[in-house]
């Protein structure tokens, strides 16, 4: 079931790969190092084979062993572990930028069938929580490209429980998933709005319709909508009573609070959040920008953090910009990498076609750009 040494992983891998890469558009993924045990991740990814190459890396990030996925871990919750991640990903030797969560679930308390112990396992209410949670905290970082739950059908574990009569009962995480999948299919994240400590508001929009998904890690915390909810999801997908007034209470179980009125950024620029070094745009102060305005301020605020943990997050309003601006919808293929901000700008400009001023004052515009990363490098 497991690999023992380095050694066998890389004979094993090494095998597979002359196989699959034989045929055209084959991508490889590895090394599926489970929970939150990156020394060995980065062992693998910088380890002295050259011949070995993962074009994804996969991560079994499981953080039941903490309980709640906001918990931390030597001083890191799953967002934090998703970053460290991403960045292990883009600096090894051996892997490109790509990374995907191949497995994560918690265990249930269910007699003989609990395989992880009674210490860490928890109730299918925790169970269905956690996962929306870990869902939206891992996915909003734009850090990883997929998430997979195990199992669907499984005693102890899946969204689904086999009974003693050969029949299956669809536990409340089975609700949950497919709740989560239809209000937020085909949408925008556009990041967390402000929120009391262990609280969370997340912002979505999906053709005219503003959502945001709320949940606190304890009951009965007291929160800000931006505006009135008109209708009001439960987790699994109930209707509940809208409240009166922008004021909402949040709970463990996430709710999904559709907003009144059209979204705030309709008109087409993301929005961009606070920057290391106190460099900060609001929301209204992009809005009364042109459109290549600010995407100059998008992406030269980005290259002046670069080094900063802040990269990460500018990269993502830098994907919304695109995106809301039309850039790369519909198979266009806009693309942005960590580690070369020249090509993020030709695509944005040149897709977009935003700078009118043609070709000269874009070569300048490139020149400036080469000439900060410069000075950060």
């Amino acid at each position: 079931w497991g690999i023992w040494s380095h050694t066998e992983y890389h004979d094993l891998y090494l095998a597979a790969s002359r196989i699959l890469r034989r045929y055209e558009g084959v991508e490889l993924m590895g090394p599926s190092v489970i929970d939150f045990e990156f020394q060995a991740l980065l062992a693998i990814l910088n380890s002295r084979n050259d011949d070995l190459h993962f074009d994804i890396v996969s991560s079994l990030l499981y953080v039941d062993r903490r309980g709640a996925p906001e918990n931390r871990q030597m001083g890191l919750d799953t967002v934090d572990k998703v970053t460290l991640l991403r960045s292990i990903t883009e600096v090894g030797r051996l892997s490109d930028d790509r990374c995907w969560i191949t497995e994560v679930n918690w265990p249930l308390w269910e007699g003989p069938h609990s395989p992880a112990g009674k210490t860490v396992s928890v109730s299918e209410e925790e169970q269905a929580s956690y996962l929306v949670r870990y869902y939206l905290l891992t996915l909003g970082t734009g850090l990883v490209e997929r998430v997979y739950g195990w199992r669907l059908v499984a005693r102890g574990y899946g969204l689904i429980a086999p009974t003693s009569d050969g029949s299956l009962r669809r536990r409340p995480a089975w609700s949950a998933f497919r709740n989560l999948v239809a209000r937020l299919d085909g949408s925008v994240f556009h990041g967390p709005l402000p929120a009391p400590e262990g609280a969370f508001l997340y912002s979505f929009s999906r053709c005219d319709e503003e959502m945001v998904v709320g949940w606190s890690m304890t009951p009965g915390v007291r929160a800000e909508l931006p505006r009135q909810a008109s209708r009001v999801f439960g987790r699994d997908g109930q209707i509940v009573p809208a409240p009166n007034g922008t004021g909402v209470e949040l709970n463990p179980s996430p709710a999904y609070f559709i907003l009144e009125g059209r979204p705030e950024f309709a008109r087409g620029v993301a929005l961009v959040g606070q920057a290391a070094g106190g460099v900060e745009h609001h929301r209204h102060e992009l809005l009364e920008l042109g459109v290549e305005e600010a995407a100059r301020v998008l992406v030269l605020t980005r290259l002046e953090q670069h080094t900063s943990a802040a990269h990460h997050e500018l990269d993502q309003r830098v994907l919304e910009l695109l995106t809301a601006c039309g850039i790369g919808r519909d198979g266009a293929g806009v693309h942005v990498t960590q580690d070369d901000d020249v090509v993020v700008l030709e695509q944005l400009l040149a897709v977009g076609g935003h700078l009118r001023e043609g070709r000269e004052a874009r070569g300048a515009f490139l020149q400036e750009v080469r000439r900060r990363r410069e000075q950060v490098d």
